[in-house]
């Protein structure tokens, strides 16, 4: 059996390969697979959390999608943590 190979990066390789991966984008069922999870906080100053993460993601996104993801497909749990 051989060893695996290593795999050297440079820390600006590294960044780079993880901003491509989190924010390539992508259709609205696919992000929410590959984050896994949005952190939701009712404040919204410039606009709530999960519309930011996904606008920044999903290719014409519009504002309260998510809502339909998480309550109507049930793609996401909305859960407390207070």
């Amino acid at each position: 059996m051989t060893a695996p190979q290593r795999l050297s990066l440079t820390r600006v390789d590294a960044r780079r390969l993880l901003v491509r991966y989190h924010c390539r984008p992508a259709p609205l069922a696919s992000v929410i697979h590959r984050l896994g999870t949005i952190q939701f906080d009712p404040l919204a100053p410039v606009g709530t959390n999960p519309d930011l993460v996904l606008q920044a993601r999903v290719p014409g996104y519009r504002q309260g999608d998510w809502q339909q993801a998480a309550y109507g497909l049930r793609w996401l749990v909305d859960g407390w943590d207070k």
